[in-house]
């Protein structure tokens, strides 16, 4: 109970606290404090098996607990067009668009790419790039079993968008004959392998 003094006439008016606290009870039930595992993000330290996806030669090597290829299309039988890498989250180009020509021109290639009918690509950064080197594999130094096409090895490497921090007119690049990263001026000839989705930095 909560008693209170009334004037000069000595009335004490008592009411019970609970009166004058309000409603306690909740506006809305509480959200949800767990999510399932499709809504938790990949994490950079996982490594998963990528040597368990198909045999079809249409679809080599997509399905694996690593690789899911995604984006099919054409006729008369619809074929992948780009892989989801689920060590990442990326989602790769399956056969790299691979032209030949500067940092520059590499940057303008990837976002003008409408690839299985999506916008929104972009050039890799070196971490990104990078992530899909083995090397505990002969070169091209990819995944045992990757349902990747046509990356180029010997010769150039392939642009990333990341610039060489001790000199701006360089970038970074990925030899998948070397199976490592590499920096070279950005106005020589390399070539694109364009990425999507992540959260891309170190371009122009």
């Amino acid at each position: 109970m909560r008693c209170q003094l009334a004037s000069t006439t000595l009335v004490i008016l008592c009411v019970p606290a609970f009166a004058l606290a309000g409603d306690l009870e909740p506006s809305a039930p509480p959200g949800p404090t767990m999510r399932s595992l499709d809504e938790i993000p990949p994490a950079w330290s996982e490594r998963l098996d990528s040597t368990n996806g198909s045999t079809n030669p249409l679809i080599l090597g997509c399905g694996s607990s690593r690789f899911e290829c995604v984006f099919s299309s054409g006729s008369p039988i619809a074929t992948p067009k780009a892989v989801l890498d689920k060590e990442t989250g990326l989602v790769w180009e399956r056969t790299p668009d691979n032209g030949f020509g500067s940092w520059a021109n590499a940057v303008q290639t990837c976002h003008v790419i409408d690839l299985g009918g999506r916008w929104g690509w972009r050039l890799p950064t070196v971490e990104e790039l990078s992530s899909l080197l083995d090397s505990s594999q002969p070169a091209p130094h990819l995944p045992e079993g990757n349902p990747f096409f046509d990356v180029q090895f010997p010769g150039t490497g392939y642009w990333t968008q990341t610039t060489y921090s001790v000199d701006a007119d360089d970038a970074w690049y990925i030899s998948f004959e070397l199976g490592a990263p590499n920096v070279q001026v950005k106005s020589n000839a390399g070539l694109v392998w364009c990425v999507r989705g992540g959260h891309g930095t170190g371009g122009l």
